[in-house]
């Protein structure tokens, strides 16, 4: 009995009763070995937004609101279906494809009608947005983790496009190139290995330059020249973009004075 408790607390979510992370993967690693993962797929949902609730009702508050929410996706569900919450605000379902793999489109867009509806906590009245990614289990091959981590990559452009958003693989190779230029834009910003092109700025009055905008440019040395529409979203959505603006105002800067 002593084993089994600690298999269970090892495996379940203490909070909802649902699986957790480990126990969602062992779960999807059991359905992909009985069935193939052709006929699988996985939904990854999140809860926008959820730390304002915490904020404002307190952290049980949030526990009430995860609990409705898994009560809500567990009534959505199949017989073959698997339910985890598999993060603080994040659940992820196991969906048999029955009849093909339109199904997942079907709970996936269950799911957001379902959690579309407000929620009841107490004397308020909350109404939460959700976004939802899906992942075949054709193109993650026998690696559940690789399945999951496909949902998830699906989910982070349903926070974008607010839609239900089914994982390609063109996506995870544009996520690599992201994260690669992230680390060198990183390295590059350590080493000042950027820098700045001024382009003149004309007064339509008088005809005559009145001031210069710094342009940041970003030469690699391996890569050659790469765009600043992408390593400037790279910089926004990464934080990096503060110390590029402050290593752009420090440059422009002394090259004033030098002028």
């Amino acid at each position: 009995q002593t084993e089994q408790s600690l298999r269970r607390q090892l495996v379940c979510d203490p909070l909802t009763g649902l699986a957790n992370r480990a126990g969602f993967v062992e779960g999807l690693e059991s359905r992909i070995a009985d069935d193939g993962a052709e006929s699988i797929a996985v939904v990854v949902v999140d809860l926008a937004r959820f730390s304002r609730v915490n904020e404002c009702m307190g952290t049980l508050g949030g526990d009430e609101l995860i609990i409705t929410v898994a009560r809500r996706l567990a009534g959505l569900l199949r017989g073959y279906d698997l339910l985890g919450r598999t993060g603080a605000n994040e659940f992820a379902i196991v969906v048999h494809l029955a009849e093909g793999p339109g199904d997942v489109l079907h709970i996936a867009r269950r799911v957001q009608a379902a959690l579309g509806q407000p929620f009841r906590l107490s004397d308020f009245e909350i109404k939460i947005d959700c976004a939802v990614g899906c992942a075949l289990g054709s193109d993650g091959g026998d690696d559940a983790e690789r399945l999951i981590r496909h949902a998830q990559i699906a989910l982070k452009t349903s926070k974008t496009s607010s839609r239900v958003e089914v994982y390609q693989p063109a996506v995870l190779d544009a996520a690599r190139r992201r994260f690669v230029i992230e680390t060198e834009l990183r390295r590059a910003l350590e080493g000042d290995q950027l820098d700045l092109a001024f382009q003149p700025l004309m007064s339509l009055t008088t005809g005559r330059i009145a001031g210069f905008e710094a342009l940041a440019r970003w030469q690699h040395p391996d890569r050659g020249a790469i765009s600043p529409t992408e390593f400037i979203t790279v910089a926004e959505d990464s934080g990096l973009i503060v110390p590029l603006g402050r290593w752009a105002l420090d440059r422009a800067l002394a090259r004033a004075v030098r002028i």
